[in-house]
């Protein structure tokens, strides 16, 4: 079964919703399944693809993650410039 459903959904990233990112400070069953999802994308060769950061603690925990591609949030303009310090 398992094998019929990796062959019938083919796809190259996975593209995680901001509102994960909005509770995922305050809580850990959020960071929990995010982390999850992350692992495993990365175990079926996905890149992921994080919208929504709006805090430098939201951009650091993703960044533990080891995600491919962070997004900034609608309001978080001053992201950029940390983003790329590092």
């Amino acid at each position: 079964m398992l094998e019929l459903l990796t062959k019938a959904f083919v796809c190259d990233a996975l593209k995680v919703d901001c509102s994960f990112v909005k509770d995922m400070t305050q809580r850990p069953e959020t960071r929990a399944m995010l982390r999850s999802l992350v692992v495993l994308a990365h175990e079926l060769g996905m890149r992921v693809i994080v919208e929504g950061i709006e805090t430098c603690e939201q951009l650091k925990l993703i960044e533990d993650l080891e995600v491919e591609t962070k997004r900034r949030g609608t309001y978080s303009a001053g992201l950029r410039l940390i983003q790329s310090r590092s």
